[in-house]
């Protein structure tokens, strides 16, 4: 898999049109790997029980662009561009309030495109369902769109799944209002998730909005990670995220060996089931051994 060979630092949610500025400085600051995320917003889509939908409503599902050839045509240039320098992944991002909303993105033929698959809970009981879904990979959290709060029940379940959650650190850095309500909710990460399976990102839009690595290391540890966490959640556990999700997206498949005939005739092939040539190895052994000693 792409991202078993990849050693270094991530940052798993750019925004899916970087520019040359932002590229450029995700090389300088020695990142080996991101994924440019793609947002599907699906909260209002479907809704809810007693509540009727409206006619002029925007919540049309034939709107909701889960896919977009464009987004492929753009990720597969950047590839190309960049590829001696850094490896890119695509990554999907699901706006959801309701079970029906989620499922409606992910029963799309299209959601195979993606190499992560993530969602930000619009309340309590999406977040309870992402943590239980198995085609989830990673849960984040966004002021002024999620509402909820991490508890250890749920974490649990979200761990013992192989799923991870996500901190983007973006958002301390647009006010001070948000940047105390990120505090808190990481706050609350720590006390019931124990601080399992943390991921810190940027959520860049901007060159600006990035961060040196070992400043975000820095400031993970302020967020209340140890140092050993906070480092993981920029390189081995970004790693074990994408390689969990491609086993999801390639799901079970069948290797068959078959042994290649050559110009070599059998007889001159070695058989390690025969016990001469077991006998013979175990002598050549022995011989060295004594040569060794003496």
């Amino acid at each position: 898999m792409e991202a078993d060979s990849i050693n270094g630092f991530f940052d798993l949610n750019i925004t899916h049109k970087p520019d040359d500025k932002l590229i450029e400085r995700i090389i300088e600051f020695n990142y080996r790997a991101i994924a440019l995320n793609w947002i599907v917003d699906v909260s209002n889509s479907i809704p809810k029980k007693g509540v009727k939908k409206k006619r002029n409503s925007h919540a049309n599902n034939e709107n909701i662009i889960i896919f977009s050839e464009e987004l492929f045509c753009s990720f597969n240039n950047l590839i190309k561009k960049y590829y001696e320098k850094l490896k890119i992944f695509l990554r999907i991002t699901i706006i959801f309030n309701t079970q029906e909303q989620l499922k409606q993105v992910l029963s799309s033929p299209h959601i195979k495109k993606y190499d992560l698959v993530a969602v930000l809970p619009a309340s309590t009981t999406a977040y309870e369902h992402a943590c239980n879904n198995q085609l989830i990979d990673l849960i984040s959290f966004e002021i002024g769109v999620s509402n909820y709060k991490p508890t250890g029940k749920f974490h649990k379940l979200l761990v013992n799944r192989s799923g991870y959650f996500e901190i983007a650190y973006s958002q301390a850095l647009q006010s001070s209002a948000k940047r105390q309500e990120l505090f808190t909710m990481v706050q609350y990460f720590n006390i019931y998730g124990k601080s399992k399976n943390a991921i810190l990102s940027s959520g860049a839009s901007h060159y600006l909005e990035l961060r040196n690595p070992y400043d975000v290391a820095n400031l993970g540890i302020l967020f209340g990670l140890s140092e050993d966490k906070a480092k993981c959640s920029l390189s081995k556990n970004c790693k074990s995220l994408l390689l969990t999700a491609a086993g999801k997206k390639y799901g079970k498949t069948a290797i068959i060996v078959e042994l290649i005939d050559d110009e070599e005739p059998r007889q001159k092939r070695t058989k390690l089931n025969s016990s001469d040539n077991i006998s013979k190895v175990t002598q050549s052994i022995s011989s060295l051994t004594t040569t060794e000693q003496k």
